[in-house]
């Protein structure tokens, strides 16, 4: 599945928040184009919750 860039990030943002990150993920994984705007939001859900890499 192929999502529009915003669209995903707002998507991996929110699951982020949630703590979905099982959600999160994939989400990230499909993502045609990652920019610094996808990177960040993974990469704040991780180091947010605290996961291991």
């Amino acid at each position: 599945m192929m999502f529009d860039v915003f669209l995903g990030n707002t998507l991996v943002h929110a699951y982020a928040k949630s703590k979905c990150f099982d959600s999160a993920r994939p989400v990230f994984d499909d993502l045609v184009v990652k920019g610094v705007v996808s990177w960040t939001s993974l990469y704040s859900c991780y180091v947010n919750w605290g996961l291991p890499r």
